[in-house]
């Protein structure tokens, strides 16, 4: 029988702190990122640390923009659930009055929500969202961000769904075509 996981609750603002110690690794020293974000290598060595501490730094907003723009990732990415990275955790983020987000629950509600999702909310999203790409990106981001959000008729998103499942069934019939024709020369080569 399989040993449990340990289970350990976490904040959303230690998540950050995993995610920007992760993605500072990926190119930057802890001194170039901080003096790129206006902060000391000691702050920013500080806010990764506290993934791991009883200190949890604070991520504002505003803080959250300058650090997603310094390391060239949208704001979400920071907020991405730690893992693939060999944790030996099973993550859960505490909510008020007892609710307790799995990483599965996080990224779905929280992360990335389904864009048929049908709160008020959500609907008043998805409209000032459209109106934004509409305004600030350019009509392919507009297009691809509105479909994101369920902004285009539901025939069109359906439509746009099977494209895309008939792509990679493509892709996977050329991989697919690509190993068998690998195996034969490896079973051409074993016989000479």
């Amino acid at each position: 029988m399989e040993n449990p996981l340990p289970e350990r609750a976490v904040t959303a603002n230690q998540v950050v702190a995993w995610n920007l110690a992760r993605y500072r690794r990926a190119g930057w020293t802890q001194g170039e990122f901080g003096a790129a974000i206006g902060w000391s290598e000691d702050k920013v060595s500080d806010a990764e640390r506290s993934w791991h501490s009883g200190r949890t730094r604070e991520f504002d907003a505003q803080t959250l923009t300058v650090m997603a723009v310094a390391l060239g990732i949208p704001v979400v990415g920071l907020l991405l659930p730690p893992g693939s990275d060999g944790h030996e955790e099973v993550l859960e983020i505490p909510l008020p009055g007892g609710r307790v987000l799995d990483m599965a629950d996080y990224m779905a509600e929280a992360v990335m929500p389904d864009s048929d999702s049908e709160t008020f909310a959500a609907d008043a999203y998805r409209t000032r969202y459209t109106a934004a790409a509409e305004r600030y990106l350019d009509s392919g981001w507009a297009e691809a961000g509105k479909r994101w959000a369920g902004a285009v008729s539901a025939p069109q998103a359906a439509v746009d769904r099977a494209a895309w499942v008939r792509d990679k069934q493509r892709q996977v019939a050329e991989l697919a075509a690509g190993l068998a024709e690998f195996a034969d020369g490896i079973e051409k080569g074993k016989g000479e």
